[in-house]
């Protein structure tokens, strides 16, 4: 029997949550208040709102290679130790590219 991926709603929501966020144009660390020079031209916008949303994308793309790999091979990743009888036999992976990320496998 092949093994298949199953997103629940919350990862769902997640990966969404996490796209948004990397992709957001949030350009808050630029100051332009009256006392400051303001460097936030058209051509840097647009640089930075691509570069945002680059990343954003490759990290959808690098989550489904790994949830791909994880359906594969399900002992790669580390056991999550927990004391919880529930997630016993959850793995941990981190999502390439995006080491702070982690997926979750065998919830």
């Amino acid at each position: 029997m092949r093994r298949r991926i199953v997103k629940k709603p919350r990862t769902k929501a997640d990966l969404l949550e996490h796209f948004v966020f990397i992709g957001e144009d949030n350009l808050a660390w630029i100051s332009t208040g009256p006392n400051k020079p303001n460097i936030c031209d058209d051509a840097l916008n647009a640089g930075l709102r691509k570069s945002r949303l680059d990343a954003a994308e490759r990290l959808l793309q690098a989550a489904e290679e790994d949830f791909r790999k994880l359906v594969e091979m399900p002992g790669i990743g580390r056991r999550w130790r927990s004391a919880h009888e529930r997630l016993q036999g959850i793995r941990v992976w981190p999502i390439h590219g995006f080491k702070k990320y982690l997926v979750l496998a065998g919830i």
